[in-house]
């Protein structure tokens, strides 16, 4: 690969990061290859599309405009696995990833009282 397209390539991944990491950023394209590293990220659309939001920390309530949107989430994270759970501050169902998991639609996975997991991530915890 020539040195101009791996600066190109560089970039381009600088600034996928970057939008993920602005939390109050208008909506953006999540695409799982944009999610930084020792990160937790969400996507509000299937495949890793729509309104995006990202953390390396555990978050007792994920931000208001991001609250129960999730479609697909990926542990990005670095050490542990980790829970998300439907209600703030770590409460209700959980559901268990291990790291490296991605899923591209959560309305594939069933919720224990039924429906799915589609639009019900409101906080996650880094190595429950």
């Amino acid at each position: 690969m020539s040195t101009t397209r791996k600066l190109a390539a560089g970039l381009g991944g600088a600034a996928l990061m970057l939008g993920m990491a602005l939390v109050g950023a208008a909506p953006a394209h999540a695409d799982i290859a944009g999610c930084p590293s020792g990160s937790f990220c969400l996507a509000a659309d299937p495949d890793f599309t729509g309104a995006a939001f990202g953390s390396p920390n555990s978050t007792t309530s994920v931000p208001a405009n991001r609250d129960d949107i999730a479609t697909s989430v990926y542990n990005h994270g670095n050490s542990c696995n980790i829970r998300f759970y439907n209600i703030s501050n770590y409460g209700g169902r959980y559901f268990a990833m291990s790291i490296g998991q991605a899923i591209g639609n959560l309305a594939n996975y069933a919720f224990p009282d039924g429906g799915n997991w589609d639009n019900r991530l409101s906080s996650f915890k880094f190595c429950p």
